[in-house]
């Protein structure tokens, strides 16, 4: 990476704060890599750590991710000999170098942790998507190991964590971790995180009265720019809440649009695993718009999974997945496709094309093909396309997804000048079905508007006069199956 230990810890640990100045971006980017594409309806990345931890990432100073069976007695007591979320296997993560981070109230330790791409960043937003991951909280360790009002945001441990480097000293009881989901714009550049801040809370006689974990969440975190032990509301707006009792816990991020602002919201949740009703729960609000047309502002989908800030030795975690970005693994043995598409503008009846089968997760191109014979089109009027598909002999149920998709006409100019363009495009937005028998979808029927995904205005591309459309156009997408 370049940089010396000195200019790491005061330059880019600013990005752990998840402020979103340029600094703060780039440090992300320098740490944590680049970006991706598309959509799913099965989780695109998840690992229950069975047999690998891949997908997950260490980097200079940061702490390890180490496998570890079920049983795993932890040297450092936290949830030592506890069974896994799920399985035979879970994950534990070990600290890394600690250090100061500049703090309104005085330097505050940070024990960067792993991350996770969840298998790679996309900028493609297709509606929504969650992340989620499972991480053992110990009640007993934390009635043990209270924060102090003092040293809330300093850290009651910050001395020995700071002793080693890395902090490998089991008996040195960190009482603080923090987990983010990370987002991208429409560009593939990082936007906003949203965090998880969980502390082992005040004691009693400095008024806590949770006798577990005292979790807020936001869009800042770590120890500089988040304290849950403090009452609230925070600065994005959120109370704390308790979580009392020792197990495991889903932490989930649900990111969709606020139908009312248009712009993202993040519902994050804290589940016990095996349940689905969440113990504590929080809507946190951006500004950041869905469609507004400029691709640095507007949303994209996912970007990283971090733990930005571990102290606790041998923190538990489990089950880590991704769903809604990118592009999800094929079946095995996935089931024949079968797809046509057809166009219609001045009023054209929209003939079908050929069929022909599509790959999944494999570009399908079909054409150029003119279904519409030698049509000819006036500047500003619409011109509509789509597409259908079928399963062939098919009695399960499937999604099947289309991304990417577009039909591109080849033009010539009536008047028989050269076109201003060669080519124009109609763009077709990502969308998942679900299909559960042999039928064709979304409609059989070619004059259903259900068939014509996209549409725009035919352009001025022969100055005023008309555009012949004689060579038709070609059509292409990527189809998942899950």
């Amino acid at each position: 990476m370049g940089t010396s230990r000195k200019t790491r810890t005061q330059v880019c640990r600013k990005a752990h704060c998840l402020v979103l100045g340029v600094l703060g971006a780039l440090c992300a980017v320098v740490f944590l890599g680049l970006a991706g594409s598309a959509s799913a309806a099965v989780p695109t990345y998840s690992n229950g750590f069975e047999s690998n931890t891949a997908g997950w990432f260490e980097f200079a100073g940061s702490g390890t991710i180490v496998r570890q069976p079920s049983g795993y007695v932890n040297p450092g007591g936290y949830g030592s000999g506890i069974p896994s979320a799920s399985g035979g296997f879970h994950a534990r993560l070990e600290r890394g170098t600690c250090e100061d981070e500049p703090a309104g109230g005085g330097p505050a330790v940070n024990c960067p942790g792993p991350f996770t791409r969840w298998g790679g960043y996309n900028k493609t937003w297709t509606g929504g998507w969650t992340t989620q991951v499972d991480i053992y909280l110990d009640a007993t360790y934390a009635q043990a190991n209270r924060e102090t009002a003092a040293t809330s945001q300093s850290g009651p441990s910050k001395e020995c964590l700071e002793a080693s480097s890395p902090s490998t000293d089991p008996a040195c009881k960190g009482t603080r971790f923090d987990f983010s989901s990370a987002v991208n714009n429409a560009e593939g550049n990082q936007i906003r995180d949203f965090g998880f801040s969980v502390s082992t809370g005040l004691p009693a006689s400095e008024g806590g009265t949770c006798s577990g974990f005292t979790v807020n969440t936001g869009t800042n975190v770590n120890r500089a720019g988040s304290n849950p032990t403090l009452p609230g509301p925070n600065g994005s707006g959120q109370f704390p809440q308790c979580i009392a009792t020792s197990g495991w816990y889903t932490f989930k991020h649900t990111f969709r649009e606020n139908t009312v602002t248009k712009t993202l919201e993040a519902l994050m949740e804290i589940i016990p695993v095996g349940s689905t009703t969440a113990v504590a729960s929080w809507i946190v609000q951006s500004l950041d718009p869905i469609s507004s047309g400029n691709p640095n502002l507007d949303v994209g989908c996912n970007r990283y999974g971090w733990f930005s800030d571990q102290e606790i030795y041998g923190l538990a975690i489990d089950n880590a997945s991704m769903t809604g970005c990118g592009t999800p693994p094929c079946p095995a043995n996935p089931p024949k496709v079968s797809v046509r598409w057809h166009y219609s503008a001045e009023g054209t009846s929209g003939s079908w094309s050929v069929t022909k089968e599509a790959k999944c997760a494999q570009t399908l191109t079909m054409g150029p093909q003119a279904m519409e014979g030698a049509l000819k089109v006036s500047p500003g009027k619409k011109i509509k396309a789509g597409y259908d598909f079928m399963l062939p002999g098919n009695k399960k149920p499937f999604t099947v997804m289309f991304s990417e998709g577009k039909v591109v006409f080849k033009v010539k100019c009536v008047s028989g000048k050269p076109p201003l363009e060669p080519t124009f495009t109609v763009t077709l937005p990502n969308q998942s079905y679900a299909v559960t028998n042999a039928n064709w979808y979304p409609s059989g029927n070619q004059s259903s508007p259900l068939v014509y995904q996209g549409e725009r205005e035919v352009p001025n591309l022969c100055s005023g006069g008309q555009l012949s459309l004689k060579e038709g156009g070609t059509f292409s997408t990527v189809m998942t199956i899950s």
